[in-house]
């Protein structure tokens, strides 16, 4: 039995919170069996990227026995928001419009920075919390 990852995708984004900032612009959004994902595909990048970057900075929290460092996180984040920041300013300033997959590329890495971001953030507030 095949999963179907747009099947997935497509009910994951329906089930997460929408951000307000999303354009949901037809020519630079997915589709899946004709219908619009809920958000661009930059957006959607985001969100998986944010998921699997959880998933996977726990994980690494979780096997690597130490204590959480921040600051590797945070550069992390900054540079995995780079190709996102690259691709939107070619557009923005250049007038050359950008492709859905890159689009969604771009969003992807850096929504992976962000979800082990926002991981080492609840871990820090759960630690400070407990102690």
């Amino acid at each position: 039995m095949a999963i179907d990852f747009n099947k997935l995708l497509y009910t994951y984004l329906t089930i997460i919170p929408i951000p307000r900032g999303c354009h949901k612009l037809p020519e630079r959004s997915l589709f899946y069996n004709g219908n619009q994902y809920p958000i661009c595909a930059r957006c959607t990048g985001i969100a998986l990227g944010q998921l699997f970057g959880i998933l996977s900075y726990l994980l690494i929290f979780i096997f690597s026995f130490s204590d959480l460092k921040i600051k590797p996180v945070l550069y992390s984040t900054a540079i995995l928001s780079v190709p996102m920041g690259i691709d939107w300013g070619i557009q923005y300033f250049f007038n050359i419009i950008s492709t859905n997959r890159r689009r969604f590329l771009s969003g992807f890495i850096c929504g992976f920075g962000f979800g082990g971001l926002y991981l080492s953030f609840i871990i820090l507030i759960l630690t400070f919390l407990t102690t």
